[in-house]
């Protein structure tokens, strides 16, 4: 899957911040067509790498704290 497939997955599944994370992987990736990366291989990776961080109007931090979030998730639906 492409992050901005993962993007939309998350906003299908409720995440309240999908909408900007597409909005975001737009400008990444800058008008071309979304690939699929093979290292983006669950939400937590394209949030990772699927935009600058540092360049969204809601910062690093924010976006490092939605990452920590959905990874803690993933980590504990695998060791249930």
């Amino acid at each position: 899957m492409t992050a901005t497939q993962y993007f939309q997955k998350a906003k299908e599944d409720g995440y309240s911040w999908a909408d900007k994370a597409i909005e975001y992987r737009k400008i990444a990736i800058s008008g071309r067509e979304d690939s699929d990366q093979s290292n983006i291989s669950n939400l937590s990776q394209a949030i990772i790498g699927g935009f600058n961080w540092s360049k969204t109007k809601e910062g690093h931090d924010y976006w490092e704290e939605i990452y920590n979030q959905v990874e803690t998730k993933r980590l504990d639906s695998i060791f249930e």
